[in-house]
């Protein structure tokens, strides 16, 4: 017999609900700018030069936020995922006692 409640189990549902949704709300959108004397708006106004001669732009800047959105994305949907699973049979609280070694 389970020994969480459907309160428990709503609880439990709704904090990682919320969660998702505030760690989808760290991303903005699409059209991306460094905020004002930024490390990265320090990045995008360095003239170093590749091998080939040509600036680097924004690409390190923008490939390492593509990279932490994915992972966010990533979290967010597991995050939503567990969310949807929860119920009265697979949230059980259990206490298992290991003695001191």
């Amino acid at each position: 017999m389970p020994d969480s409640t459907i309160g428990d189990v709503a609880e439990i549902e709704s904090f990682l609900s919320r969660t998702c949704d505030d760690v989808l709300s760290w991303l903005p959108g699409t059209g991306w700018q460094p905020a004002w004397q930024s490390e990265a708006a320090r990045e995008l106004s360095e003239s170093e030069a590749r091998a080939d001669g040509t600036t680097w732009r924004d690409v390190p800047v923008r490939t390492s936020y593509a990279a932490a959105a994915i992972f966010l994305l990533t979290a967010a949907d597991c995050l939503r995922a567990m969310a949807d699973s929860v119920n009265v049979l697979t949230a059980t609280y259990t206490w298992a006692y290991w003695p001191a070694q």
